[in-house]
């Protein structure tokens, strides 16, 4: 029709050296033009939405369990015991809360043995302290008691060896 604006377009055909030459009313282009424009958005907007519903499904789960076990470690550091990890999983990260727990189950074991070495070492101390003390102070009352007989002067060096040694013990 008379007045109507019209598009043209030119399109090579590869492969060959032909050319292809396309005549559209303006209306039907910009028409077209819109649609792409549309689609275009659409299927970014729906990429968009993907990729959030993404970093809630995989992303989110993993911080969260990377905030238990720093909050699990962080509680043990502090003195609390019987905890769990919090993590369930199948992945690296369960056999990372598993390994923790382990670790810790270890470790206060190691901990509870190591008390009782400890409580027994100072009851065995106290005992042997007070098994020695005992017969020292008997050495050292009848080593007095010979010094302040003796006349010889070589006993007299013998008893105030035992006694200085005794006194030593003690």
């Amino acid at each position: 029709a008379e007045g109507e604006l019209k598009t043209v377009g030119f399109y090579h055909i590869p492969q060959t050296s032909l050319y292809s030459v396309v005549i559209a009313d303006a209306s039907y282009m910009q028409s077209y033009s819109q649609t792409i424009q549309r689609t275009t958005l659409l299927a970014a907007l729906f990429i968009a939405v993907l990729a959030v519903g993404c970093v809630c499904f995989f992303i989110f789960p993993v911080t969260r369990d990377i905030r238990r076990l720093s909050r699990f470690a962080t509680d043990i550091t502090r003195g609390k015991h019987d905890l769990s990890t919090g993590v369930k999983r199948q992945d690296e990260l369960g056999d990372l809360a598993e390994s923790l727990s382990k670790m810790v189950d270890t470790l206060t074991e190691m901990l509870a043995r190591s008390e009782a070495a400890t409580k027994a070492k100072s009851e065995f101390l106290a005992r042997m302290s007070h098994e020695i003390r005992t017969p020292m102070n008997g050495i050292i009352g009848i080593t007095y008691l010979a010094m302040q007989d003796s006349r010889d002067a070589k006993q007299s060096r013998y008893l105030q060896r035992i006694d200085n040694a005794a006194i030593s013990l003690l």
